[in-house]
């Protein structure tokens, strides 16, 4: 039993070590990149815009939904 909780432990630090390394790496992708990043997603705003100009307005207020349906009539039937 003493040596589960020193496994989980030593779980516990090596995941906590991948996400650190991940978050280093993270900061140092966008540090030297950012710029380009910026670049890039600045080209794409002009075109975005464009499209977003030209769709259809969204519904926010849509009809109310249907009540219950009426109950279906039966003919009388003939007493004979």
């Amino acid at each position: 039993m003493l040596g589960y909780g020193r496994r989980r432990g030593q779980g516990l630090t090596e995941y906590l070590i991948i996400v650190v390394l991940v978050a280093i790496a993270l900061i140092v992708a966008v540090g030297r990149f950012g710029g380009e990043l910026d670049a890039i997603f600045q080209g794409t705003q002009g075109p975005m815009t464009a499209v977003g100009n030209k769709a259809k307005p969204v519904n926010t207020n849509p009809a109310p939904a249907p009540g219950p349906a009426p109950a279906p009539t039966v003919p009388p039937v003939p007493n004979g």
